[in-house]
């Protein structure tokens, strides 16, 4: 699977994409921690992709992040 297809039909916008995506995920992290709650089940669920069979996730303020 390629998400943003190739060769002559490649999406415009996949470079954009994937830096604003970059630069979301660092903003996120460096403010909260995500940690597993304790009814997550962490066995893998095959598909088209692997990935945890239930995946919960809470979120706590970093003390140690930016203001």
């Amino acid at each position: 699977m390629i998400p943003f297809g190739a060769g002559n039909r490649k999406c415009p916008g996949d470079d954009f994409t994937m830096t604003e995506a970059v630069l979301m995920l660092a903003t996120v992290a460096s403010r909260w921690r995500l940690l597993p709650v304790a009814t997550t089940n962490l066995d893998t669920r095959i598909g088209i992709t692997l990935r945890p069979k239930k995946l919960l996730m809470r979120t706590e303020p970093r003390r140690d992040g930016p203001p």
